[in-house]
């Protein structure tokens, strides 16, 4: 991970809880969404990862396993968090999603003919909540990565916006 922010007294950041500014840590989520788009085109593949920032105010890696037949993303990622004390983080994972007639309550994406690949990145944040999301497909022995899509209007699925425990806007 590039360059951190120094951790603030509680005083400095207006908070009981060191966190990085919203700032800082925009732009890290926007840092790692860029490296983790660079690996999935090289790899074809990213494995499921977390940057959660500790109660002391520094960044600590957590790799973490989605099964078909676990708990969902934002159930794993909740439970980490209340686990270790995370202030915020950025979850990066593969999902599967689908859209429009493919959409379905009784049919989970990952068992639609019709279904798409993704990665998805959230970055949380006790001030804001921002999500993006890839599709992505191999072809011809090369990852092809979609635009992003537009996320307006949208949650962050499976109860990860509200890991940290906090409400407020998607």
């Amino acid at each position: 991970m590039g360059p951190q922010s120094t951790p603030q007294s509680p005083q400095q950041a207006g908070t009981s809880e060191p966190r990085p500014r919203l700032a800082e840590f925009l732009a890290e989520a926007e840092r790692l969404r860029d490296k983790a788009l660079a690996v999935l085109k090289r790899d074809g593949h990213h494995e499921s990862l977390l940057v959660g920032w500790r109660p002391d105010g520094t960044p600590e890696l957590i790799r973490f396993d989605l099964r078909a037949d676990g708990p969902s993303q934002g159930v794993v990622l909740a439970a980490t968090v209340r686990r270790r004390g995370l202030r915020c983080f950025v979850s990066i994972a593969e999902a599967w999603m689908t859209r429009g007639p493919a959409v379905s309550l009784v049919v989970p994406p990952s068992a639609s003919p019709e279904r798409e690949q993704v990665l998805v990145i959230g970055a949380i944040h006790p001030e804001r909540k921002q999500l993006w999301c890839y599709p992505f497909a191999a072809e011809g022995g090369s990852v092809v990565i979609g635009k992003a899509l537009s996320t307006e209007g949208t949650t962050l699925g499976g109860d990860i916006s509200n890991a940290l425990g906090t409400e407020g806007p998607p």
